[in-house]
């Protein structure tokens, strides 16, 4: 007679299932079943396929992995400047070895979000991001100084994975403003 288990498989060991994403692309991870419920509201209940590689997302219904289009998204692959009043439409990511410096006033439109990646800049240079929402992957930075401002978009989450920095301060002499190094990742929620 064979047997079998029947899902969900639930652990008496563990109770916090970690939801990493890894690669950057927006879908997450955590192993076999569903979203476990202590995952933030705004990860994706679809699963990523191959969380190594940012260039698929979740599998399809016969367990092939789905390619992401990322011809609705802007890539930033050199050095930009955005020196006026901006608005940003699409999602962004600034892609490894490439550099966002923003002078001026960008504003992210309705679920926009900018993704920055491994080996990737971010400098809000005395200029103001607003309506931000942030994805700041491991071994990327982000540097306030001069005066800029970072304005989180209502209940919208910072997350940061660790090996993520953020400075804040004169660019000769940045302080630590967020250095994840001790945590898996770190999500901060502004407060109401």
């Amino acid at each position: 007679m064979p047997y079998y288990a029947e899902s969900p498989i639930t652990s008496l060991h563990y109770s916090n299932i970690v939801c990493t994403d890894r690669d950057g692309d927006g879908y997450y991870t955590w192993g076999l079943g569903q979203k476990p419920s202590d995952c933030p509201s705004w990860v994706p209940s679809d699963q990523d396929g191959d969380d190594s590689n940012p260039d698929y997302g979740p599998l399809d219904q016969y367990g092939n992995l789905t390619s992401i289009d990322y011809t609705s998204q802007s890539s930033i692959t050199g050095n930009v400047c955005y020196n006026g009043n901006t608005t940003i439409s699409n999602n962004t990511v600034i892609m490894p070895y490439a550099l966002l410096t923003i002078t001026g006033t960008v504003t992210l439109g309705t679920n926009v979000k900018i993704t920055i990646r491994p080996s990737a800049t971010l400098i809000i240079n005395g200029g103001t991001l607003q309506n931000a929402d942030l994805l700041l992957n491991s071994g990327c930075n982000t540097i306030v100084n001069n005066g800029g401002h970072i304005y989180m978009k209502a209940d919208s989450p910072f997350y940061a994975s660790k090996g993520s920095i953020a400075y804040s301060g004169d660019s000769r002499s940045p302080i630590p403003m967020i250095s994840v190094h001790s945590v898996d990742d770190l999500t901060y929620r502004r407060q109401s």
